[in-house]
């Protein structure tokens, strides 16, 4: 079995491979990450991280990967290429690897055409893979928690906890400061989207896949051809493995 491990900025995901089949996963915030439990024992042959918080976090995981599995936790680092994927970022070394490990992820789900990978997490992500299989990079903005909190600790009187929102139009305090952070997060992704599309001179074939926390969320609010697809870094993880095994 392989073991898969994605260290956000807030929370630590796992999942376990068994061949090509998910056996096993779960998800801690990182303020509690010496209570995991990867229940993998020592099955495990290997375990890669993307790891985009403390350096300490991934070390106290890998500690605890090594005395629960028996097998070093490897570090997927971003590469000038990987198989047929050449990273055209001009500094490889600021690059977030987990942008790298979600553009290898798609790409690996969907072999041709150009690719838009939307991370939404605590910063939001939006990056352009070509067809012709390059990552050309792309757009770091506020997620819609930064972009909530931010308004909230700069204003006197807005006072705000986050909540789902049901409607673009707010009837409360609470409600407007939500929707207008969803749906201004969602409008700034559809324009991005769009200048990418015009870059590329055409429309055609242009998948446009989302992953990360609030996912789901901007999916409700982004036109239907915006594609969930959580588990984009675990399937960039895997695509090291095989390059390396």
């Amino acid at each position: 079995m392989r073991l898969f491990i994605d260290i956000g900025n807030t929370r630590t995901k796992w999942l376990l491979m068994d061949g090509d089949l998910p056996v096993r996963r779960g998800a801690i915030d990182n303020s509690q990450v010496d209570q995991i439990d990867l229940g993998c024992g020592k099955a495990v042959s290997r375990a890669w991280a993307s790891c985009v918080a403390q350096e300490e976090i991934f070390q106290r995981l890998a500690s605890i990967v090594e005395a629960d599995c028996g097998v070093r936790l490897n570090r997927a680092a971003v590469e000038s290429s990987v198989n047929h994927m050449v990273n055209a970022y001009l500094a490889l070394d600021r690059l977030g690897v987990d942008r790298w490990l979600a553009a290898l992820g798609a790409r690996d789900l969907i072999a041709a055409g150009d690719l838009v990978v939307i991370d939404a997490g605590t910063a939001v992500t939006v990056d352009l893979v070509s067809a012709k299989h390059c990552f050309e990079g792309g757009v770091i903005l506020p997620g819609a928690r930064m972009m909530h909190d931010a308004l909230v600790g700069r204003t006197v009187g807005i006072i705000s906890e986050r909540s789902e929102v049901d409607s673009v139009v707010g009837r409360t305090t609470q409600e407007c400061v939500n929707a207008g952070a969803l749906y201004g997060l969602a409008g700034a992704i559809e324009r991005i989207v769009l200048e990418m599309q015009k870059r590329l001179l055409h429309t055609d074939k242009l998948s446009v896949l989302l992953c990360g926390g609030d996912a789901e969320r901007l999916a409700a609010v982004l036109p239907d051809h915006y594609r969930v697809e959580l588990d984009l870094v675990f399937y960039g993880l895997q695509v090291i493995d095989r390059a390396k095994s």
